[in-house]
């Protein structure tokens, strides 16, 4: 990580950031831009249960499938491989 971020940065400038802090690049028009620190701020939202429940039974509402489901799914894609062909059971 020291390479990407020399000389802005060291790798003793990593391990001493405080909470809330970090060092990035990022690519302005196809280029890598100088890295830079960063400072984040916490977020001083007080926790609401009623609102986590509104939001968990919203995305299960929107986006769960019953289980059975997901795992015919996955059956389906692992029984293939990186060509597309069914996979055969080894025999034991």
């Amino acid at each position: 990580m020291e390479r990407k971020f020399f000389p802005a940065f060291t790798k003793f400038d990593f391990v001493n950031l405080p909470n809330w802090n970090g060092c990035m690049t990022t690519l302005v028009n196809g280029q890598t831009v100088r890295p830079f620190s960063v400072e984040s701020v916490p977020d001083e939202t007080v926790f609401d249960e009623k609102v986590a429940a509104a939001v968990r039974n919203w995305s299960r509402r929107h986006h769960a499938r019953p289980l059975a489901q997901v795992h015919a799914e996955l059956d389906e894609v692992v029984s293939k491989d990186a060509r597309g062909s069914v996979v055969e059971p080894k025999a034991e």
